[in-house]
């Protein structure tokens, strides 16, 4: 059985896949960014940082990199 997708869908799906590749590139450039900077140890618990959702006093350049790597590779892992 053949199916037969329709120029929109075709063109929808173009468009999914060029998001999911933008966002998947975005995580390896954040956790690239992460590594350099030493950032991997930065919130000390999982799955949240510092006991919460988003740190607050604790924020820093360090603790932002890690907590956002964490959050992207969430949304699209």
């Amino acid at each position: 059985m053949q199916i037969i997708y329709s120029q929109k869908h075709r063109y929808r799906l173009g468009q999914l896949a060029a998001h999911v590749v933008v966002a998947l590139i975005a995580l390896v450039v954040i956790g690239g960014a992460t590594r350099v900077m030493e950032a991997g140890l930065a919130c000390p618990d999982w799955p949240l940082c510092y006991g919460s959702f988003l740190p607050g006093r604790q924020m820093n350049l360090q603790v932002f990199l890690e907590w956002f790597h964490r959050l992207d590779a969430f949304l699209w892992g």
